[in-house]
Order: structure tokens, then C-alpha cells, then sequence
């Protein structure tokens, strides 16, 4: 019988948090990619409940979190990681994140490594200065506004990005993403977000890590999608090169979201 997947809100410093939880276990947090939500882990948390305690939010500015009275920086992100954590009675956990949220995981863990107990980086931002010219195009005044504009044709340009043009998603998750991109200040707060660590130049100098990375203390583990047009496959090899000692699994036919075409995740250990 599959886990039961629990559905709730918290207060984290303040702001409302809508989340998912599942299994028994040592925790697992789940940190998504811009302008997605949890929903962006459904192949993933009934396979890792079976051995974790499964926890996946939706970060503020997204999903069904709250929108308004959030600062939209990647530093403000991690102090929300950690307000997460402490909601939830949690003294220490394993970050996975994806893209943004993996550049949230990657921050925590250097700013409290002793809380974090293993940490997996999913097509992560952070490695380079590379990154999808439509993303730097979008962090432009007016051209992000425009492209963002309606909800239902940005999501499914976004959906056919992520898949690397595969029809891979459900009406399900397509519906989902809209209905929570369509909220009040949602597109505003994905544009706010996007700029805060991404110019027309690509990722801010500030959120470049790769040299950072021997620095960490827990098991590193990197996934990377070998048909992503987010950020380069090389990104992945520097990571491993960095420190040897990372676990490295590529997916040669999965985009910017393999989590969503693997179940992977199920051994996480």
C-alpha cells in the first residue's frame, strides 16, 4: 500500500507554507526549480516515503505558499530552508533541489553544513555562468513582463523546455502549473526571482559555487538531465572533477526535470 502523501500549511518566519509530507524515516526536503511547485516531485515522494520521511513545499512565491511580503533573493530562500526546517522539528535533513532550488540546497549547505546530512543537486544552478538565453533574455524590463504574460502559453513554452520538446507533460501537472502561475503576484514574484540571481549576461557572479563545492562536508550526489537546454551537461562534469568524490548519474535523454521521467530518487541513501 503507498504511502499516505499529507497536505498542509505552516508558518515559516512568518509567511505561510503550503507543503506535502510522506513516509517514516530520516528526512528528505525537496526544494523545486523556479516558477514550479512540490507537484514538480510527484514521481518522487511515494518512491522515497518508503524509506524517508518525505517533506516537499512549495517555496514562497510559489505554488500555493504565499506571495506577498517575501523577499526575492536566493540568501532570503536559505533562511526560509532553515525557518522550514525548524517549523517541522527538524535538527538536521537531506537537501534535494532542482535548478533554483538546488542552488537553495547548495547555499544551505554551506552556510550550515552541520544541518545538512547529504545533499543532491538536480540540473542545479550554481556551477557556471551559463544558462538558457531565454532565461537571460526574460531578465530583461519588459521582455520577462511580455513573455510571462499569459499564464497558460508561458507554462506549456516552459513545460516544452524542460522536457527537451519530449511530450512528457500530464494534463495533470500542466493544468496544476497553470491554475498556480495564474495566482495573484505569481508571475511577478517567478520575474523578481529570476532576476535576483540571473542578467542578460547569464547567473549572477555571486551565485557561482562550483569552487565552493570541496567545501561541503556531507555525501554529494548530482543528476543531470543530458538533453538539458537549461544549463549545460558540462556543468555536471565540472561538479565531479571538483570533487571526486560526488556520486554522478547522467540521464542521457531526460531534460531539465529528470526526476520527473526517473524514479531514481528511490535510492537515495
Amino acid at each position: 500500500m503507498p504511502p499516505t502523501v499529507q497536505r498542509d500549511y505552516v508558518d515559516v518566519n512568518g509567511m505561510n507554507v503550503h507543503y506535502a509530507k510522506a513516509g517514516d524515516g530520516p528526512p528528505v526536503v525537496l526544494l523545486h526549480g523556479l516558477g514550479a511547485s512540490h507537484l514538480t516531485w510527484q514521481e518522487n515522494i511515494e518512491a522515497l516515503a518508503a524509506n524517508f520521511t518525505v517533506y516537499a513545499m512549495d517555496i514562497p512565491d510559489h505554488g500555493d505558499s504565499v506571495k506577498e511580503g517575501v523577499s526575492y533573493t536566493i540568501d532570503a530562500s536559505v533562511s526560509f530552508t532553515f525557518g522550514f526546517l525548524d517549523a517541522m522539528g527538524l535538527s538536521s535533513a537531506a537537501l534535494v533541489g532542482n535548478s533554483m532550488g538546488g542552488l537553495i540546497a547548495l547555499k544551505s549547505a554551506l552556510a550550515e553544513p552541520e544541518r545538512i546530512t547529504h545533499l543532491v543537486l538536480i540540473d542545479t544552478a550554481g556551477f557556471g555562468k551559463e544558462i538558457a538565453p531565454f532565461l537571460r533574455l526574460m531578465s530583461l524590463p519588459f521582455v520577462g513582463e511580455l513573455a510571462e504574460r499569459q499564464a497558460t502559453r508561458s507554462t506549456a513554452n516552459m513545460l516544452r523546455q524542460i522536457f527537451a520538446g519530449k511530450d512528457i507533460a500530464t494534463e495533470v501537472l500542466t493544468a496544476e502549473l497553470v491554475r498556480t502561475r495564474s495566482l495573484p503576484g505569481a508571475r511577478s514574484a517567478v520575474l523578481k526571482t529570476l532576476r535576483a540571481g540571473v542578467d542578460v549576461f547569464g547567473m549572477k557572479r555571486k551565485h557561482r559555487l562550483l569552487s565552493r563545492l570541496p567545501d561541503l562536508p556531507m555525501p554529494l550526489m548530482v543528476i543531470w538531465g543530458g538533453r538539458d537546454r537549461f544549463f549545460p551537461l558540462a556543468h555536471a562534469y565540472a561538479a565531479a572533477e571538483m570533487v571526486p568524490s560526488t556520486r554522478l548519474l547522467v540521464l542521457p535523454d531526460a531534460g531539465h526535470w529528470p526526476h520527473m521521467q526517473s524514479r531514481t530518487y528511490s535510492t537515495l541513501q
